[in-house]
């Protein structure tokens, strides 16, 4: 089980960095500055707002993955035992859009803490 647990996330982890490269493109952010910033002003950007932001992400994969999942495999899932598939769907994009949100948010914050200096 944990060695399942690992690999979806590392596929999850792989994922959220394929995407990031696209993302790059519209907001980038100096990743290099993890590796060489200073050991206090790193150790904060990865305490309060890096884990923060690759949460959400995988958290948004996790949702959509499992979404397209269910609807392509007829998964037995909560909507089944509740009975009610539109309440199931509200509260899956509600979670989305709040994880996306703070994602994009958190994001922002971190291109302008990391932003190299001309």
């Amino acid at each position: 089980m944990v060695v399942a647990a690992a690999f979806v996330g590392e596929f999850l982890d792989a994922s959220r960095d394929l995407l990031e490269r696209v993302w790059d493109k519209y907001q980038p952010i100096n990743w290099d500055y993890l590796a060489n910033g200073g050991k206090d002003e790193v150790d904060n950007l990865r305490t309060w707002y890096y884990t923060y932001y690759a949460f959400d992400c995988n958290a948004i994969l996790t949702l959509v993955i499992a979404s397209v999942v269910a609807v392509l495999f007829h998964v037995r899932s909560l909507a089944n035992y509740l009975g009610n598939y539109w309440l199931v769907g509200v509260v899956v994009l509600l979670f989305l859009v709040v994880f996306f949100f703070n994602a994009v948010g958190l994001r922002s914050e971190i291109a302008s803490l990391t932003k190299k200096e001309s």
